[in-house]
Formats: C-alpha cells, structure tokens, sequence
C-alpha cells in the first residue's frame, strides 16, 4: 500500500517486539494440515485494526504504568487463548511431496507494542483521508522469505497520546476466511472479559500429513476466479512488485444507499447495490486505458461453524458481454444475481493436483467484490468498550484489484466499501464516485 516511510516513521515509532504462545505444550510432532481451498489462499492476507476510545474504562491510559498493566492482562489471556488455536503458533514448512503446512512448535504469535504522538480523534480524520496510514498500526509482513521463520499471526497495539489504542491484528489467509479471523479475535476479546466462548473451540491434534502424489499435474484449465501467478518461491505474496497498490474507504450512509435503492427497480440488498455502481465506476476507467471490466470474482460467506477453521468461502464470477459502462445500475444489480456455482470445488481440485506448489491468486485476478458487512468486525470487545471503527484490508491482492464491503459503525443501514486498485486508478475512482454518485 502507498505511504512514505518517513510519514510513517513520525506517526507511528517506539516499536518493541515480543512473542506469545500457548500456556500448555502442544505435544510431539502435532501437524496442521491446510486444505486445498486454504492453499489457494496462500498469497494473500487480512489486516483488521480496531479503534478503541478507552474513555469509559475507569484508567487513565495515557499513563505508561497504566498500559503496561493492561498489556500485561492480555498476554496472560492470549496464554489460554492460543491453546485453543495451537495451529496459528507454529511456522510453516513443505512436505516431501511440497504441500505446505504447519509444524506446531509453539514458536508463538508475534506481539508488538508501539506509540503514535497523535490523538485517536486526529489519527482517525487523518486515516479517512489517506485510508493507506491504516498500515501503520497492524504488522504488514508476510510469510517468507524463510517462511519456517515467518509467524502466520502478529498482533500490534498501537497507544495514542489521548490514551486511545489501535488494536492490530495480521492474519494469514491459509489459515481460514475472515469469518475465521474474525471469531478468533474476538474471543480474546470474550475471554479478556471473563466470558467463556461457546461453542469452545476444539482442534484434532494430529502428528500425520496426508498422502500426496509424487507427480503433481498443473491445471491447464483454472476456474474463471483462480488465476495463475509467479513463481513467487518463498515470498507468499500476490501483488507484483512493479503494480503499486492503493487504497481508499468510502462512507456510505443510509442516505445515500435509499438513494441508490430507488434507481433500480426491486428490493436490492446493500452488496449487489454497491457492488454493481462500484463495477459500473471501475468499468467507466477501464474503458479508456484498458479493455473494461467484463468478468468479475464475487466472494461471499459460506456455511460454517463458529470457532472452525478453514476458508469456507462461497467463490463465484459473473460474466456479461456487453459494456458495463454504459448499463444501467438495474441492469448490473440482475447480473450480480445470475452468478455461476460456486467454484470452490474447481479451486481445491487444480491446487490439490498440483501438490500445493502452484502459486494462484483469488483476489484481483478479476476484479473481486468480497461481502464482509455480515462479519462481526465489530465485536472484538476491551474492558467493556466495542471498537469506535475498524478498518479492513485484504493484502497481496493482484493488480485487477478488490472491493469490500463493509459494515458501519453508527448505523446498521450504512456501509463502508475499502477499494483496494492500482494506485492510478484509485485516485481516478476518487473523482468518479464523488461526481457522479456523491460518495466520498
């Protein structure tokens, strides 16, 4: 994501490095196993901040005694914490046949510790304008280039000088979907208040990999949303050095979605409304540099258990031969509805065939619209206080780009969509959406 470093630098410094794991030892030789559709996960990863006041607590936390007395509290929780997810302390490695996965050696999650010399009030009108600073309060890493060194968690908590605090959480994608980020966040956040989570999660505890062929077989005819990218070797991640990435948040409120609910013709829900003007805006720039946007990658929730693991994603494309530039919204909304099956089982069998050592893409080898606004991104809870926002972020995305869609803070009927695009074409939307649909 765009942002100078020095910029960074002076928002953002003090940073201090630890690492947390499990309070009980895992046991011998425990292995954790990511399936196909993780696989193809592999390159990319979610960034979640969440933004609390810590005003209604009963401590003064702009003093540093103060603080250390809450981190202290949450490393003796995440201790329970992780015994739970065992699978997310370990480091990655290969099979003989090269499939990746987990050796669970309670290596632990990455925690650190960092300061900002401004107000949460100003770090958030700052953010809103340049919605790529959110980065400077949850670790950007990524697995490799020694990924048996790599942790696939870190947890960054950023204080503000009011007292406020950034609660960072990096996740790689291989270990499941953002639903499966999400739950795992917030049951810190039920465990830190002395909740118990229900159901408890329960992970098998392993020491076998399954079987794989000697003689892996590329695919030659991928699903419409897998793309091929690389070789990348043992650099996980899916954006190209020479495509810049940028990205933008734009507030939608309830307004201004009864506004748009009223140009198409039937009861639309929120995400195929704003996916179908976001594709109609993006089409609209495409056009003049590059052959428009007539296929895009729709991924939305699929059915889970709570607490799993594992991406359970329902990935589908839709496909129109006409200029979505000039269709009209109704038009857009009726082809977000004709989506093909799901693709999942299409995606797990070109991974699985060649043995987890293709490199593949899901978000941005088409434009790809992700419903996120039904994912409790809001409940991560600290000493009684619900986060006052949360940014979002999935990162590796490759250059066609992504939407989200995400929920608002103060109104169920708002949204907040974070473009993620190549840096040129995000200034561009800028402009777009302002002119002709009055969000910005």
């Amino acid at each position: 994501m765009v942002s100078s470093a020095g910029e960074e630098s002076d928002l953002v410094y003090g940073f201090r490095l630890s690492s947390v794991g499990p309070a009980n030892v895992t046991g011998t030789d425990v292995v954790y196993e990511p399936s196909s559709l993780d696989q193809a996960m592999r390159l990319h990863y979610l960034r979640q901040v969440c933004y609390f006041k810590m005003d209604s607590t009963g401590a003064d936390y702009q003093q540093p005694s103060e603080q250390m007395s809450l981190i202290y509290k949450i490393k003796e929780t995440m201790f329970y914490w992780l015994n739970q997810y065992f699978m997310v302390n370990g480091r990655f490695r290969r099979s003989d046949a090269g499939w990746p996965f987990i050796k669970c050696n309670d290596c632990g999650t990455r925690f650190i510790e960092a300061k900002s010399p401004k107000t949460l009030q100003d770090w958030l009108h700052i953010t809103r304008e340049s919605s790529s600073l959110h980065m400077s309060v949850v670790p950007n890493k990524i697995i490799g280039p020694e990924p048996l060194f790599s942790p696939p968690v870190l947890l960054q908590f950023t204080w503000f000088k009011c007292g406020g605090l950034a609660l960072g959480l990096s996740w790689a994608h291989i270990l499941g979907d953002p639903f499966t980020a999400t739950d795992f966040l917030n049951m810190c956040g039920l465990l830190f208040s002395g909740h118990k989570p229900s159901p408890i999660p329960s992970f098998p505890k392993v020491n076998y990999l399954l079987p794989r062929s000697d003689t892996p077989a590329p695919s030659q005819n991928l699903p419409p949303s897998l793309k091929r990218v690389g070789p990348v070797g043992d650099n996980w991640f899916g954006t190209r050095n020479d495509c810049k990435m940028d990205t933008h948040s734009f507030h939608v409120s309830p307004t201004q979605l009864a506004d748009l609910q009223s140009q198409v013709s039937s009861d639309t829900a929120a995400f195929e409304l704003l996916s179908a003007v976001f594709w109609k805006s993006i089409a609209r720039i495409r056009d003049r540099t590059r052959d428009g946007v007539d296929t895009v990658t729709v991924c939305r929730k699929g059915a889970r258990k709570k607490y799993s693991m594992n991406n359970k994603l329902v990935i589908s494309t839709a496909s129109t031969n006409s200029k979505v530039a000039e269709m009209g919204i109704d038009e857009i909304v009726k082809l977000m509805g004709q989506e093909a099956e799901d693709e999942a089982d299409k995606i797990e069998a070109a991974v699985e065939g060649e043995n987890g050592l293709g490199d593949f893409v899901v978000y941005g080898g088409n434009l790809t619209f992700v419903k996120l606004d039904d994912a409790e991104l809001y409940g991560m809870e600290l000493k009684g206080e619900k986060p006052v926002y949360v940014d979002y972020l999935i990162d590796g995305v490759a250059e066609n780009g992504a939407i989200l869609v995400l929920p608002a803070v103060d109104s169920v009927d708002g949204r907040v969509v974070k473009a993620i695009l190549p840096e040129e074409e995000v200034a561009q939307l800028k402009m777009v959406m302002k002119k002709q649909w009055s969000i910005v």
